[in-house]
């Protein structure tokens, strides 16, 4: 019997993290779940969600999905998690998560994401000055 999956039913059933190491390492491949946990997908997602995982679905071939949108989501709330801390600023961003500044800027001012409401900004969310860059454009009574 081969099932399709839908990455939400994956997720409910292994958490956040482990169903991001199996959608990394076996998205869009079709595996057969066996019974018992084998080898390669106690390599991918650990001992308890491969248990878990063959529980659900042993002596079945599973579709395992690519989740790019979900992924896209997750690495976003990430992001916008990142940011509302305080301990990161967009320039930091940039080099953590790999992107173009543009691209974190845009995540960062995406109207649908909630807001730090007790951190006040200006210029949009994405402009809190980096205490680390020297501004070059500062007038008399300006520090």
């Amino acid at each position: 019997m081969t099932t399709e999956t839908n990455i939400d039913l994956i997720l409910a059933a292994l958490g956040k993290d482990a169903t991001m190491l199996l959608v990394d390492k076996c998205g869009g491949q079709h595996h057969r779940i066996p019974k018992k946990p084998p080898v390669w997908l106690v390599d991918a997602i650990g001992r308890d969600a491969a248990a878990q995982l063959c529980q659900l679905y042993g002596d079945t071939f599973l579709t395992i999905p690519m989740a790019k949108s979900w992924k896209r989501q997750e690495r976003d709330r990430d992001i916008r998690a990142d940011f509302d801390s305080n301990t990161f600023t967009v320039h930091q961003l940039v080099r953590k998560y790999e992107l173009h500044e543009s691209t974190i800027r845009a995540i960062l001012n995406n109207v649908d994401a909630p807001v730090n409401a007790a951190v006040p900004r200006f210029g949009g969310l994405a402009h809190r000055r980096d205490p680390d860059t020297v501004d070059l454009f500062l007038t008399e009574g300006q520090s």
